[in-house]
């Protein structure tokens, strides 16, 4: 498999499960998401996909509070830029981004890594993550989401679109045509696709992260009672609590 960079596990174990597949996007509500659902439904890492069309990145693992190092993940040390993640107890992959695609490349990260991974491994269906601008929809309410299916992404015409909410313009469909999005779904080969939509401005998006995660469970019929979060979003904004006074200084 010319995709895969290295294996903690053999890939045999994800096959007849559903994938779960975040876009790299405003806010990088997607990837904060996939963080919560990594940490909290009983993900290991099994696997590094070639990250040769992404722009470099490594980190070291992150972890949830009151787990060990790995408590979520399978191998020490270095997190890098595209991972599988195995849940053996909801039958889910994922397959976490942490770079985007570097310009003009997106249609040979498309064929080259993600088409063959999805269609080699047989996934029972793949969910995919993403955001949109909140600014270029204006009856859309920060913070909501829309799902999109398989008609919905290779729809030709905006009269055979099959949204759970009614077009009110051209603009509201303009993500539906988006290159990464119809492109990967057109390529797949799998019978259920969908596609969950979050609309937010950029800037502290940890609210609507928590959000698309809790769609993502319901969508998959899994409870999570309360949403654990990982110990690099301490360091996102600062550990301390939001300064009331000047003389506090403007960062605490």
């Amino acid at each position: 498999m010319a995709y895969v960079k290295k294996t903690y596990r053999d890939l045999e174990v994800v096959r007849g499960t559903t994938l779960v597949v975040p876009s790299v996007s405003i806010g990088n509500v997607p990837q904060l998401a996939t963080d919560l659902l990594i940490h909290n439904l009983a993900f290991e890492r099994i696997a590094h996909l070639k990250d040769t069309y992404l722009y470099p990145f490594a980190s070291p693992v992150d972890y949830a509070t009151g787990t060990s190092i790995d408590g979520a993940t399978t191998g020490a040390g270095i997190s890098t830029a595209l991972e599988v993640f195995y849940s053996a107890k909801f039958n889910l992959t994922l397959l976490q981004q942490r770079s985007p695609i570097i310009t003009t490349f997106t249609d040979k990260f498309i064929k080259e890594i993600i088409t063959p991974f999805v269609n080699d491994n047989e996934f029972a269906g793949v969910l995919m993550l993403d955001s949109g601008d909140s600014g270029l929809r204006e009856s859309i309410v920060q913070g909501t989401v829309e799902t999109y299916t398989n008609e919905d992404l290779l729809s030709k015409s905006i009269e055979s679109l099959k949204l759970n909410d009614s077009i009110k313009s051209l603009r509201d469909v303009e993500y539906v045509n988006s290159k990464y999005i119809k492109n990967l779904s057109g390529s797949l080969g799998t019978d259920w696709l969908n596609v969950l939509v979050i609309y937010v401005y950029e800037g502290e998006n940890f609210m609507e992260a928590n959000i698309l995660a809790q769609k993502v469970v319901d969508k998959l019929e899994i409870k999570v009672e309360e949403w654990v979060k990982p110990v690099s979003w301490k360091g996102v904004y600062g550990d301390k609590p939001v300064p009331v006074a000047m003389e506090e200084g403007i960062y605490g």
